[in-house]
């Protein structure tokens, strides 16, 4: 299974500072703690390594964290963005956590 990234965030997924996703809706439902991911390059579709699940937990937007000094609606932007849909705030997501496998 693949799990993709945009090509910003691939550096970061790689140097292990970025450990978890957030995916609008439940397409990703099926993956369980322990399966592994293939890391991939959502723009080049380059695979660029393997992750293993760590946790699995839904949320909805306004659980989803804001980073740095990104305001909630920043967020919701750059997720519509991404999705090409409006976000509001009960919208299901999937939080994944991960870490590298070698």
């Amino acid at each position: 299974m693949k799990l993709g990234f945009s090509e910003d965030l691939i550096p970061s997924v790689l140097d292990g500072s970025k450990t978890e996703t957030y995916r609008l809706g439940f397409k990703y439902n099926f993956l369980e703690v322990d399966d592994l991911v293939e890391i991939e390059n959502s723009q080049t579709k380059e695979l660029n390594g393997t992750a293993v699940i760590t946790l699995k937990e839904k949320v909805t937007f306004i659980d989803v964290p804001t980073k740095f000094s990104e305001t909630r609606e920043e967020l919701r932007k750059r997720l519509e963005t991404y999705y090409n849909t409006k976000i509001v705030d009960d919208d299901s997501f999937l939080k994944l956590s991960f870490r590298l496998y070698y």
